[in-house]
């Protein structure tokens, strides 16, 4: 039975965030899935004045912060994880959500015993309900970092240009886009199961994919729409096999607040600042597993990643894995970055990504310094947060090089 917390809301372009992490493969929602649709989806008046208010009434949302509760079944072996946290979200593609475990008492369990909304096996009784493991999703526009920090792993997966900015409505997971009636039908087929007003302000809409993209991620959606804020209070999803669902309720809602994000998290919450011994796998679009190391592949066919745009302590661990010597990798002066989230982030690479990794002796980072101070680098002054081992700058052309 799903069940909806009234004191929740959550925002589409963040449950894309959830979706990237979890699927671990990006495709074009709009991707052909290779059947034809046995008749064109039928839309009821009301449906159809729903869509057009919910598009029109959530696009004012530029940044969020919320708190979250995520339950997460499996239905084969009766077991409910439980976990919490906080989430943040900025217009048009960023977000960010922490997740932590909780502490299962046993008056927690005690009351689950008669309590009536709860999953509950064949023979009646409760799911076993364990805890959750903690881990982080980041999203900075570009990419997706799931991040298990127990573990010391992390995986990036690389967002394609169409699910970029904008563009992120067309990404398979979920379908809580606020997106305009006629392009929102195309995708989903959507029923309203129970429309609570005028006692309640809630709508509980049921949604099933019609694209290939969004029906390799999930079965089916229930979302309660809260028709005050036109924003959705609980979100649930079914896998594909309908074995397992996760359900997120958000309570505790920011809406619109200026600096708050910047004061939770620092000036740039969308860089992971991943420690230095932790193990990243990099997931392009398409791909279901991290590609394979220089040394899983056979010789000759490993290339050069592509590591413009990400954090400069990110790509020095992602050229390692693959094979490239910490002793070849360079790091030169970009000069000032543009805007603060630049700091640090690559700019520029040699060789580019795609050359062939036989054939690479050194490689060249141009790394973004910061704004305020890159003007004022000196000669044999590292660049700011390049490792403290490394040798000190020297002058090649007009740029300065940590070799």
């Amino acid at each position: 039975m799903l069940r909806f917390n009234t004191t929740t809301v959550v925002t589409t372009s963040f449950l894309v965030l959830v979706a990237f992490s979890a699927s671990g493969r990006v495709l074009t929602a709009q991707e052909p899935d290779g059947r034809q649709p046995a008749a064109k989806t039928q839309v009821s008046r009301e449906l159809w004045v729903l869509l057009g208010q919910w598009a029109d009434g959530s696009k004012g949302v530029k940044k969020l912060h919320g708190k979250h509760q995520r339950r997460s079944y499996d239905y084969t072996f009766g077991i409910e994880k439980l976990a919490t946290g906080e989430f943040w979200y900025e217009a048009p593609d960023k977000g960010r959500i922490d997740v932590v475990g909780v502490n299962i008492t046993d008056d927690i369990l005690e009351k689950r015993k008669t309590q009536t909304k709860v999953e509950r096996t064949k023979d009646g009784k409760p799911f076993q309900l364990k805890s959750d493991d903690p881990e982080r999703w980041i999203c900075d526009g570009a990419r997706v970092f799931d991040i298990d920090d127990p573990k010391k792993e992390a995986r990036v997966v690389n967002l394609p240009p169409e699910n970029r900015g904008q563009g992120i409505m067309n990404s398979p997971l979920p379908f809580l886009f606020g997106l305009p009636p006629q392009d929102a039908v195309k995708r989903f087929a959507m029923t309203i199961k129970r429309d609570f007003r005028p006692a309640r302000t809630f709508v509980w809409i049921e949604a099933t994919p019609l694209t290939r993209g969004d029906a390799q991620n999930w079965s089916k959606a229930d979302v309660m729409l809260n028709t005050e804020t036109w924003l959705p209070n609980d979100v649930k999803l079914v896998n594909p096999a309908g074995t397992k669902a996760t359900h997120y309720a958000f309570q505790d809602m920011e809406v619109n607040k200026n600096g708050l994000i910047e004061k939770l998290l620092g000036k740039n919450p969308w860089d992971p600042k991943l420690p230095r011994d932790y193990k990243i796998h990099v997931i392009q679009p398409g791909q279901d597993q991290p590609a394979p190391s220089a040394k899983e592949k056979e010789p000759g066919l490993a290339t050069v990643p592509n590591v413009i745009g990400m954090p400069h302590d990110v790509a020095t661990k992602l050229l390692l894995s693959v094979g490239i010597p910490a002793e070849s990798i360079s790091k030169i002066d970009g000069g000032p970055a543009p805007k603060q989230t630049d700091t640090y982030h690559v700019r520029a690479q040699d060789p580019k990504g795609g050359t062939p990794l036989n054939g690479v002796k050194a490689f060249k980072m141009v790394i973004y310094n910061k704004p305020q101070t890159a003007a004022a680098v000196r000669m044999n002054k590292p660049v700011a947060g390049a490792p403290a081992n490394r040798a000190p700058v020297q002058q090649v052309g007009n740029r300065q090089v940590v070799n």
